[in-house]
């Protein structure tokens, strides 16, 4: 339903960042701290299905079909067809799988990567059992997790906390098995440093998570209840809660099992070690690191639910979370009129921009703008600039508070950029300023707007819709030359 849909937020930076040649998009992972493997696959795939909202976020979709199919899978070996089924329901309505799953950006296939890692681990410490000769069962499965590791690395770093969690969980087994996982772990590290440490080394040193705050205890909260939503996991917690009086044997056998007790280590450090780390330097964020463990999380539902025995009840349960997670997007799409997002205020300028006109991007817009202008088969005579020029080294951040440290030098380029725009200004021409007023980028834009106010004429500010832009402010040369001709 939101497939085609205008990008927003990162979305516009990763069909920029595909749309490049190789050679230049490689040159562009050295200044924007991106994992390349989802930028390598959503490029092949673009190159097939093209540039369009829906054939980028499309990419998204399919890996989480195939996540669905991992986790009920996974439940399936662990516990029976039952838990298999329940954890591809619950799995298929997870709040934040769903939405990565329409949205262009490498989070939908981590989680696929992080559910096959689960199997995978699931089996080395002989919980699922498999068919293969034991002579080859340890090379394959340990071979098979490193490179599944280091892909989850390749597509985001921050899958290093999964891999944590396993340590840490399996030291509750078995301490050979500790030294196993740890030794696979390492060695997916080492190989991922060796593949990318070039570009790691280059990038883990940019302020491109200023944006990040420090979370308290409500982040960590509202990062759990992403997975299903608020009303979905209090339906879900309000059911185990109400039967915990039949169930109770089940419950405690289930939390002090070995599934069970592993998985909730994995969950806890999963999610509670980037969070201690974030009170000293940022790093967790509520609305990406459930992208880790909603795999995890679904299977073990899963399992504990139906041994309730009462499969009715639970699949019951199961049907109304669905509608609990559907209801919310089909009223919203019922109910929605003109869409007012970046493509239709990008399309607004095109349609009302004469040529010779200039575009002037502030911040981060630069890449909504970019994509569309392009998209939208803008008029080649439309000049585009980013302020400040940075932006066009690394378009994927900014650093508004690195930059607002050096005032005089930020004041230089805004003088210069009015000063140039000035000269080449057409009389009948006009300067379209795409402007936000969110704190601290709002005051980067301001050293710019306090140029233009002085020295042009303001005749417009148009509502605009993006997520890094609220207004086009339309300025004019404030003392047009006659030009006989």
């Amino acid at each position: 339903m939101t497939l085609n849909k205008s990008l927003t937020i990162d979305e516009p930076f990763s069909a920029n960042l595909v749309h490049l040649p190789w050679a230049e998009m490689f040159k562009m992972f050295l200044r924007d701290p991106s994992a390349p493997l989802y930028y390598l696959f959503l490029k092949l795939w673009v190159s097939i299905f093209g540039e369009s909202e829906g054939a980028l976020r499309s990419l998204s979709a399919l890996f989480f079909a195939f996540t669905i199919l991992v986790v009920g899978i996974t439940a399936k070996r662990l516990d029976g067809i039952s838990s298999g089924i329940a954890a591809a329901m619950l799995a298929s309505v997870s709040s934040i799988g769903l939405a990565f799953a329409g949205t262009a950006r490498p989070y939908a296939l981590l989680s696929l990567l992080t559910a096959i890692s689960i199997m995978i681990f699931f089996s080395i410490v002989d919980l699922i059992k498999t068919n293969l000769m034991e002579t080859n069962r340890k090379s394959v499965l340990f071979g098979g997790f490193v490179l599944i590791n280091v892909l989850a690395l390749l597509t985001h770093p921050i899958f290093i906390f999964f891999m944590i969690g396993y340590s840490v969980a399996v030291w509750t087994k078995s301490r050979r098995k500790f030294w196993v996982i740890s030794l696979c772990n390492y060695l997916s590290v080492g190989i991922y440093l060796l593949v990318w440490g070039t570009f790691f080394l280059h990038t883990v040193v940019l302020p491109a998570t200023t944006w990040l705050e420090v979370p308290d205890i409500k982040d960590l909260i509202h990062g759990y209840l992403n997975v299903w939503g608020i009303a979905g996991t209090i339906l879900l917690f309000l059911y185990i809660v109400l039967t915990t009086k039949w169930h109770l044997r089940s419950i405690q056998d289930f939390i002090l099992s070995q599934l069970g007790l592993m998985g909730l280590v994995i969950l806890t450090a999963t999610s509670l070690l980037p969070f201690l780390i974030s009170q000293y330097k940022p790093v967790f964020d509520d609305s990406r690191i459930p992208a880790l463990f909603f795999p995890m999380v679904s299977v073990l539902v899963a399992i504990l639910i139906t041994r309730f025995r009462n499969l009715k009840v639970t699949f019951g349960v199961l049907v109304l979370l669905f509608g609990f997670v559907f209801s919310g997007p089909v009223l919203a799409l019922r109910d929605s009129g003109i869409e007012h997002s970046p493509r239709s205020s990008v399309q607004y300028v095109i349609e009302n921009a004469k040529c010779g006109d200039i575009l002037v991007v502030g911040g981060m817009s630069i890449n909504e703008t970019t994509y569309y202008m392009r998209h939208l088969q803008a008029a080649d005579c439309l000049q585009v600039i980013a302020f400040p020029k940075s932006m066009n080294d690394h378009p994927g951040w900014m650093d508004p508070l690195g930059l607002l440290q050096y005032p005089d030098q930020l004041s230089k380029e805004a003088d210069i950029l009015v000063n140039d725009i000035g000269q080449t200004l057409g009389n009948q021409n006009h300067v379209w300023f795409f402007y936000e007023t969110r704190t601290p980028r709002q005051k980067v834009l301001d050293v710019l707007k306090a140029q233009f106010d002085q020295r042009m004429v303001l005749n417009q500010a148009v509502p605009g819709y993006g997520t890094f832009f609220e207004s086009m402010l339309v300025y004019s040369s404030k003392q047009p030359v006659y030009n006989p001709n």
